[in-house]
C-alpha cells in the first residue's frame, strides 16, 4: 500500500492497522452473493463468523504530500 500512495506523490505518516466486525448476512445481502453461494461462503469462513459477526482487518493508512 505504501508504493501505491508513492504512485500518487504521498508519503505515509501514520498507519493503523483495525479490526471492525460486520453482521455477515447483511453483508451477504449487500453484496449480493447468490443463496447457493452463501453457504459455500459460511464454509470457507468457518468459525471466523461468531454469532452471526464476521471480524474484517483493517488497515487505515494516513499521507501527505511528498
Amino acid at each position: 500500500w505504501h508504493s501505491f500512495f508513492e504512485l500518487a506523490g504521498l508519503e505515509v505518516v501514520e498507519e493503523a492497522f483495525l479490526e471492525r466486525e460486520t453482521e455477515l448476512q447483511p453483508w451477504l445481502d449487500r453484496t449480493a452473493t447468490p443463496a447457493d453461494d452463501q453457504a459455500r461462503v459460511r464454509e470457507l469462513l468457518g468459525d471466523r463468523v461468531r454469532d452471526g459477526m464476521l471480524p474484517l482487518p483493517t488497515l487505515v493508512l494516513k499521507g501527505k504530500k511528498a
